[in-house]
């Protein structure tokens, strides 16, 4: 069984009906939630779920405790200070351990509307990469629509 590895980005156009402050600590912890939940609806509960930000982000320690908090059912779910602790690189093709998930988390803008692209990670040569729309609705995170295909760059 194939481990997933999940590369999100999360970045949004600029809306006309913001709030007068940027996304707060809370907002961005929803929406990350919200993606990681999305990941992880396939997967079974007691897999583990590893997070982490991409390469250069930093998601503070203030998100990450909202983060896990918003996924209390995910008992599972942690974020991880270095790639060797959610992949097994001394098995063929680098899964995630334990059969789970590794979802890396990008950087979110401020906005209504966040476009967020994510990447399944299959093994070290298999990628597949969406975009997807998430939505405030009634003061809650949701994803509208299906998840759109994008062509990797090889």
């Amino acid at each position: 069984a194939l481990g997933w590895v999940l590369l999100v980005t999360v970045t949004s156009g600029a809306a006309a009906c913001t709030s007068p402050a940027a996304l707060s600590e809370e907002a961005d912890a929803a929406i990350y939630a919200t993606v990681i939940r999305w990941f992880a609806a396939g997967v079974d509960p007691t897999n583990p779920v590893f997070l982490d930000g991409q390469a250069g982000v930093e998601i503070e320690l203030a998100v990450q405790a909202d983060v896990l908090r918003l996924l209390d059912d995910l008992e599972s779910a942690r974020f991880i200070d270095a790639l060797a602790e959610a992949v097994d690189e001394t098995v063929p093709g680098a899964p995630v351990r334990d059969n789970g998930i590794l979802v890396r988390l990008g950087p979110i803008s401020d906005g209504e509307s966040v476009s967020v692209a994510a990447g399944r990670y299959v093994s070290a040569d298999e990628t597949t990469t969406y975009t997807f729309t998430l939505g405030r609705h009634r003061g809650v995170w949701e994803i509208e629509g299906s998840p759109e295909p994008v062509q990797d760059g090889g």
